[in-house]
């Protein structure tokens, strides 16, 4: 599997130290500021119109701030989407950022009937870039899903900007991918976009 995971993303490799993406969305998150991509399927001037939005803000189980703010296309539904693309952050952590990019992993290896991750080489520590592969759902074996992460901490707060893109079930042992070389490389600009600035509000 790891094989054919190396040749599938030899293509991306050096993608990461070159790509350039627009961050049009700016957002307060807890003691951050995170400039990011617009979803894939909005421009600037329809956002409101061409998506629909989910918001959530309180606490986690281990007392942690946290927010979540999710994006789908307008024509689609929290209960069956095709692509979910979201922002969320967590504060105050203390924790290692490869461990927290783990444990993302980790979620897959529950809820996946086989999974993989593929971690980008030679990105700022500050960062993980990474994806995920999930052949089947558990509770749909029918329906996988390819995800594509950015990870990052700053002033205690960890910040993850992704897209989940549900495809037909698919094995990694296999020489293709269901997602075409351009649809992986939007993806993976889409997140690379993701910026922690200073809040200079002081709010």
């Amino acid at each position: 599997m790891r094989i054919v995971l190396a040749v599938l993303f030899t293509p991306f490799l050096a993608l990461c130290a070159y790509a350039q993406s627009d961050v049009p969305i700016v957002m307060r998150t807890f003691t951050v500021v995170s400039q990011f991509s617009l979803p894939p399927w909005s421009a600037h001037d329809n956002i409101g119109e061409t998506s629909k939005i989910f918001r959530d803000q309180g606490k986690s189980e281990s007392g942690n701030d946290y927010f979540i703010h999710e994006m789908i296309p307008s024509d689609e539904s929290f209960d069956a989407w095709t692509r979910l693309y979201a922002i969320t952050a967590e504060t105050p952590i203390s924790g290692d950022l490869q461990a927290y990019a783990n444990g993302q992993v980790n979620v897959y290896v529950r809820h996946c009937t086989n999974a993989a991750s593929h971690f980008f080489p030679n990105i700022p520590e500050h960062a993980k870039l990474f994806l995920t592969f999930c052949e089947g759902y558990r509770d749909n074996p029918d329906i996988g899903e390819i995800s594509f992460f950015n990870m990052q901490i700053k002033n205690k707060t960890l910040v993850k900007n992704y897209i989940n893109v549900r495809v037909p079930a698919f094995e990694l042992t296999d020489s293709t991918l269901p997602l075409s070389d351009a649809d992986i490389q939007t993806y993976v600009d889409l997140v690379w976009g993701l910026q922690l600035i200073e809040d200079q509000s002081g709010g």
